[in-house]
C-alpha cells in the first residue's frame, strides 16, 4: 500500500463537472422555492401577531405624544383591535401568557368604551334638563 500525502488525495477526488446552465436554472429554481417555504418569511400567524402588536405600540405611541387623547375612542378602538389580534395570534401559538395579556387588554378597552359611552349619556341628559 503507498502512503500519500493529503495534497496527493486531493488531486485524486474527482469533483463533479459544472453544471450546464439549464441545470443550473432548475437548482436555482429549487433553491428559491425552498426559501419561500422555510422560516425565512413571515406567515399568516405571524402576520397577525405583528399587526396586533403595531396597533397596541401606534395607541401608546400616539396617546404619549397627546396625537390623541388617552380616553378617546380612537386610542380605545385601536387597542381592542390590537388585543384581539394578540389573542387570535397567542391562541394560535398556545401561549397561554398572552392569550391572558391580550384578554386583559381586550377587557380594558371594552370597560373605557363603556365607561366613555356612560359618562356621555349621563354629560347629555344634564345639558337638557
Amino acid at each position: 500500500m503507498v502512503m500519500r500525502s493529503p495534497a496527493e488525495r486531493v488531486n485524486r477526488v474527482q469533483f463533479p463537472a459544472p453544471a450546464f446552465s439549464s441545470e443550473k436554472r432548475e437548482l436555482e429554481a429549487l433553491l428559491l422555492c425552498s426559501c419561500l417555504n422555510s422560516k425565512m418569511f413571515f406567515s399568516t400567524i405571524e402576520i397577525i401577531g405583528i399587526f396586533g402588536l403595531i396597533a397596541l405600540v401606534i395607541s401608546f405611541v400616539l396617546s404619549a405624544f397627546k396625537k390623541i387623547k388617552s380616553d378617546s375612542y380612537e386610542n380605545y378602538t385601536i387597542n381592542l383591535v390590537g388585543g384581539i389580534l394578540i389573542v387570535i395570534y397567542s391562541a394560535l401559538k398556545a401561549s397561554f401568557t398572552f392569550i391572558l395579556f391580550g384578554s386583559v387588554w381586550i377587557i380594558a378597552s371594552f370597560y373605557g368604551i363603556l365607561h366613555k359611552l356612560k359618562r356621555e349619556d349621563k354629560l347629555f341628559v344634564r345639558k337638557h334638563l
